[in-house]
């Protein structure tokens, strides 16, 4: 009945309405008006694949995935080559879990859109959870080819590196991520880890103190700060043994323990200077004869 009712004015008119709550994350009642609509048309034609592609919007809004994925799948019966749509239900699908299915989407996305970019990141990001790490570098090297300056392309190629352990072009990559976006604590953090995992101790810690210097009160900061403690606590175990050892290096310690460290291949940070100026070093020879318990952190 509702079909001989709506002319093509009103189904129109009912589509700019659903779009425009939408637009307005009215997510109910845009389905209610595109739902009206998609009963009313007849299954074919453009009109219909919009209608049902709107719809799915809305119900991903709801977050009813299942319905969203039903609808698209409307549409692209519709509109096969429609390269948007098939993009669209490969996010879908990786948000559900069925990985296998968004990639066949986003593949074929990808025949259809060839510098549809997101649809070749989207193939990266499901190749690298793969562990088809040879395949997801090469996608990336095709986006960088169109997008050398893309932030998020460059850090798929970062962790595809890491996922190799090839810390050194993990490293390169990160460095450029900062080059482009020098404000972003995230890139100092990344960079820190792996100057750590690489064993370049005083690099890291300038990392990890640049991003409580960016951001005090993030959760980054204060895994930034948790990372800078325990450096700082290895190493000041470490020279605590040394100079219970040496008489020397121990005496250096207490006329200007930043250069008796660096020295010796130390690099604490201000804080753990500081920490190892209070520390006892009459009681620390002790421990060369076995007579102390002496211990910095209880």
């Amino acid at each position: 009945m509702e079909k001989s009712i709506l002319n093509q004015e009103a189904m129109e008119g009912m589509l700019r309405e659903g779009q425009r709550l939408l637009d307005r994350h009215q997510a109910e009642r845009a389905a209610d008006t595109l739902l009206r609509l998609v009963r009313a048309l007849p299954k074919t034609g453009p009109l219909y694949a919009t209608a049902c592609a709107r719809l799915s919007a809305a119900y991903q809004q709801q977050g009813e995935l299942r319905k969203a994925i039903t609808m698209l799948r409307q549409a692209i019966k519709q509109v096969p080559n429609n390269a948007s749509y098939r993009l669209n239900l490969a996010q879908l699908y990786k948000e559900v879990n069925n990985e296998n299915r968004a990639l066949t989407e986003a593949r074929r996305a990808l025949t259809l859109s060839p510098d549809l970019l997101e649809a070749r990141e989207l193939v990266a990001e499901l190749l690298l959870e793969q562990g088809r790490v040879d395949d997801t570098l090469h996608e990336t090297e095709e986006i960088l080819k169109r997008s050398p300056r893309h932030l998020r392309r460059l850090d798929l190629r970062g962790t595809a590196y890491l996922t190799q352990g090839d810390l050194d072009r993990a490293l390169t990559v990160v460095n450029q991520m900062i080059l482009l976006s020098p404000a972003d604590p995230l890139h100092h953090f990344k960079r820190a880890i792996l100057l750590q995992q690489k064993g370049q101790v005083g690099a890291a810690l300038a990392s990890f103190l640049r991003v409580v210097e960016m951001d005090t009160e993030s959760e980054l900061a204060q895994q930034s700060v948790e990372a800078v403690q325990t450096l700082d606590d290895y190493q000041i175990r470490q020279i605590l043994l040394l100079a219970s050892e040496d008489a020397l290096f121990r005496y250096r310690l207490t006329q200007n323990p930043e250069i008796a460290t660096r020295q010796r291949g130390f690099c604490l940070s201000p804080a753990g200077l500081a920490a190892l100026s209070q520390v006892d070093f009459d009681e620390v020879a002790l421990l060369g004869t076995g007579r102390s318990g002496y211990h910095l952190y209880s």
